[in-house]
């Protein structure tokens, strides 16, 4: 799946880029993303504590994309499950 940083929210303090999966029209998002062209992999799922209902999907570069972008060390991108 294809996004453009403007599809997010970015939050500089956390180094966070969010948006809602309605938003980018999508239903559960894969394993890679890519925004404006970096590859960023699935890490984990926030889930709720029974462990049924996911809150949402977080992901990080991949080290290729780190390695293109420096800038992009400690950042992460988060879609919410609404």
């Amino acid at each position: 799946m294809n996004f453009q940083a403007s599809q997010f929210q970015y939050q500089p303090e956390g180094k966070v880029y969010v948006a809602e999966a309605s938003e980018l029209r999508i239903g559960t998002p894969g394993n890679y993303i890519t925004v404006d062209g970096y590859a960023f992999v699935f890490t984990h799922a926030d889930k709720d504590a029974s462990d049924e209902d996911t809150y949402g999907w977080n992901y990080k570069p991949t080290m290729n994309s780190i390695s293109l972008n420096p800038s992009l060390h400690g950042h992460r991108v988060l879609i919410i499950n609404d």
